[in-house]
């Protein structure tokens, strides 16, 4: 009977290659992070630029009714008022929703900074 052969196995060496690869794996998981939080705030302000055109276009629509003194202008100054209101709130969602973004990013990015520090001290 052949004997197996036995190699000798260095566990140090295999962990620090593991840990390597998921040192460069991190590395990448941080960058898409903070670039998947860059395309979400860019969507986030195109949504507060249409929703401050929609509000613009009620208030036009809101002066343009006040101009009119009939009792048909009343009601349509109501509507208009509230047409304004809504598109106001919806306005002011977006830009708190931005806001929002904008400093999820920093974090992430002040996360990634003080990682890539300590990678550094580390290395």
């Amino acid at each position: 009977m052949a004997a197996r052969k036995q190699t000798a196995v260095d566990t140090v060496a295999g962990l620090e290659q593991q840990l390597a690869a998921l040192k460069a794996q991190l590395t990448k998981a941080r960058a898409a992070q903070a670039a998947d939080a860059q395309k979400a705030i860019a969507g986030l302000v195109k949504e507060a630029a249409k929703a401050s055109a929609a509000l613009k276009a009620a208030q036009s629509k809101l002066a343009a009714a006040a101009k009119k003194k009939t009792p048909a202008g009343a009601k349509a100054i109501a509507a208009a008022k509230s047409a304004v209101a809504a598109a106001k709130k919806d306005a002011d969602a977006a830009k708190a929703a931005v806001a929002a973004a904008k400093k999820g990013v920093a974090a992430v990015k002040a996360a990634n900074k003080v990682a890539a520090a300590h990678e550094k001290a580390v290395a």
